[in-house]
């Protein structure tokens, strides 16, 4: 059985062939993935209407473009003095979600507001949900809600 001896000399070339195959390794995995993997940002969403900013914003959450979700969340100053100044004045449970009625400050007006949670079966997280006050039952909103 033979022995592999290396010489001094060759050391160095293992050490710059080791580097220059980890630094290939690591160009692929950039092709493969993108050149950001925090996203794109901003500048491939269309923001030029109400609807193609609504879809924008979806598209963003949906690739998970972490870095378009934190160029616009700058750009929405308010949300400082809203986070500060919001308060929750009640809690209401209707048709399986859960309300909050909060009131918060937004460019110096007091604002008002209703928001809808709903419990993800999956994850058990409260997640933002939709509740149309056109189509709320006036009776069990009453009931519910302390509305009338």
């Amino acid at each position: 059985m033979s022995k592999l001896i290396v010489s001094r000399d060759a050391v160095p070339v293992i050490v710059i062939s080791a580097v220059a195959l980890l630094l290939s390794v690591v160009a692929l995995l950039f092709t493969i993935l993108g050149s950001n993997p925090l996203g794109n940002g901003l500048e491939q969403y269309d923001f030029s209407t109400p609807e193609a900013a609504m879809k924008s914003e979806l598209d963003m959450n949906v690739s998970s473009d972490v870095k378009a979700i934190m160029e616009l969340s700058t750009m929405r100053t308010h949300l400082l003095e809203k986070r500060s100044s919001i308060e929750v004045h009640k809690q209401a449970s209707y048709q399986g979600k859960k309300l909050l009625f909060v009131t918060y400050t937004e460019s110096g007006e007091q604002k008002h507001e209703i928001r809808a949670y709903s419990k993800n079966v999956d994850s058990g997280f409260w997640l933002r949900d939709f509740v149309s006050a056109n189509l709320m039952d006036d009776d069990e909103c009453s009931r519910t809600c302390g509305r009338g």
